[in-house]
């Protein structure tokens, strides 16, 4: 007897054809964060939710979270109802306008909408390209973060914010293949844009940083045309490096400049 071929378990999520986008609404104003990981999207991300008025800005494509447990939350038969439920919960003010927000990586997004799914359901969206110029140290947080599984640190957490640590040689091969995906995953950004022609405006991991404040002032305007309210603009995630971290990204620049 053969064995029924093993779907994609996000698939089963859904009924057959959960995949539809007939149901509308369409989000014509939607604004896009395209990031990788470890680009200073959560400090970023939580300050923008504030300024638009909304509860989150989570990535809603997030195989891992929170896609599923939303999804399940919401007993949502198709993609489209997924959207719909997750920006009338999230988003405030009328939705049906279509200004929303939220964050995905590239491939989260592409697993779910594919070709035909954005622009169908984003069809004049505007990206903001949210990248991290130092992508030796990218690498680096990223393979961190999956090791000790410290991601994120809130302002006012007690405690040390990130382990101590060495990178051992055979940490250096994963390190660089970290570094070839995030490259990977970027040209794929970069392809998207060039195709679909829109909006996009770039921020990186060192300006946000640097000034948060004069960050979102600049994408507030180039997102909605109008200046950003008048909030709370400090951060409300702490970077969680530490110096020993600096070390082990100048031993890892040393390491590829030698290979």
């Amino acid at each position: 007897m053969h064995e029924p071929p093993i779907r994609p378990p996000l698939r089963q999520e859904f009924e057959r054809g959960g995949y539809r986008f007939a149901e509308g609404p369409n989000y014509d104003a939607a604004v896009i964060f395209a990031i990788t990981a470890r680009v200073g999207s959560t400090a970023l991300m939580s300050a923008f939710a504030k300024a638009m008025g909304a509860k989150a800005l989570p990535e809603i494509f997030n195989p891992r979270h929170p896609f599923l447990v939303l999804q399940q939350a919401y007993q949502a038969r198709s993609l489209q109802e997924y959207v719909n439920k997750y920006f009338a919960e999230h988003m405030s003010g009328d939705t049906s306008a279509g200004t929303v927000a939220f964050k995905t990586n590239f491939f989260d997004m592409f697993y779910f909408l594919r070709d035909d799914g954005l622009p169908l359901l984003f069809p004049r969206a505007k990206f903001i390209h949210v990248q991290r110029n130092d992508m030796v140290a990218q690498a680096y947080s990223l393979w961190k973060a999956n090791k000790y599984q410290v991601w994120h640190a809130k302002k006012g957490d007690r405690g040390e914010r990130a382990p101590k640590i060495a990178v051992e040689p055979e940490d250096r091969i994963k390190i660089l293949k970290i570094m070839t995906n995030l490259y990977h995953e970027r040209s794929k950004w970069e392809i998207l844009f060039r195709r679909s022609r829109a909006d996009v405006a770039s921020v990186s991991f060192e300006e946000i940083t640097g000034d948060l404040p004069a960050v979102l002032r600049r994408l507030y305007h180039f997102a909605f045309g109008k200046p950003l309210p008048d909030i709370d603009l400090s951060a409300d995630y702490v970077r969680t490096s530490n110096a020993r971290d600096a070390d082990n990204i100048e031993a890892m620049k040393a390491y590829i400049a030698g290979l």
